[in-house]
């Protein structure tokens, strides 16, 4: 399955997707990856070049999202761009 979405996430990008698209709240992909403690998908991001100071609606970043989840390992990566 983790392989599955970062083709999916390569299929989506190579089409012109953007890698730091964010939600109506201001939630990007990299904020999603990092909560949900997909260190797969926020390396793939990162590397990609998604931002990881983007700041939500309510003034989180990616790092304090996963911080807040209890997602080690997505803070971790993260950690290494603060």
């Amino acid at each position: 399955m983790t392989q599955g979405l970062v083709e999916i996430a390569e299929l989506l990008v190579g089409a012109g997707a953007a890698a730091d698209a964010a939600s109506a709240d201001g939630r990007t992909p990299l904020m999603v990856a990092a909560a949900f403690d997909r260190a797969d998908m926020v390396a793939w991001l990162l590397a990609r070049g998604a931002s990881p100071e983007a700041h939500d609606a309510g003034g989180m970043r990616a790092i304090d999202i996963a911080r807040a989840m209890g997602a080690q390992r997505a803070v971790t990566l993260l950690g290494a761009t603060d």
